[in-house]
């Protein structure tokens, strides 16, 4: 199995970013005046790594909270679509496609939410697409 990119390394070079676990009703927020990332306390692993790819993307990008909610929406789509991709290599998700046996299989494997799993596959690129298409038909059967 390809290895999964680890989202704590990518924090951890990151010389600008703080982390903090805290009681918070939503599972992330990334704080730009602060440069801190604030992940809900006592989450799953894989719910933590998840939600620290979405929030490393906003502190990447530099956003702040949008006025308009709209714009939020806009906003909090594109950073989960960015977490997918960072978080799923295609070569991770098509050497899970080889073996798994469903999504939860699959997301078990690549160490994210079935959530997340779900955005990435929503969002293939036509290649990658023709390439999981090519390797579950090669396993003959539907995972």
């Amino acid at each position: 199995m390809t290895a999964v990119p680890n989202p704590w390394t990518a924090l951890g070079n990151r010389d600008d970013l703080v982390l903090v676990r805290a009681p918070i009703a939503e599972r992330g927020r990334y704080y730009h005046h602060l440069r801190s990332i604030v992940v809900r306390a006592g989450m799953l692993l894989v719910e933590e790594r998840s939600t620290l790819w979405h929030e490393l993307h906003h502190a990447d990008r530099g956003d702040t909270r949008c006025a308009a909610d709209e714009l939020e929406a806009r906003q909090e789509a594109a950073c989960e679509r960015a977490a997918a991709h960072r978080a799923i290599p295609i070569r991770a998700l098509l050497d899970a496609a080889r073996w798994a046996r469903g999504h939860a299989d699959a997301a078990d494997a690549l160490k994210v939410t079935p959530d997340l799993l779900e955005v990435r596959l929503q969002h293939l690129h036509p290649s990658e697409r023709h390439h999981l298409r090519r390797v579950i038909n090669e396993r003959g059967d539907q995972p």
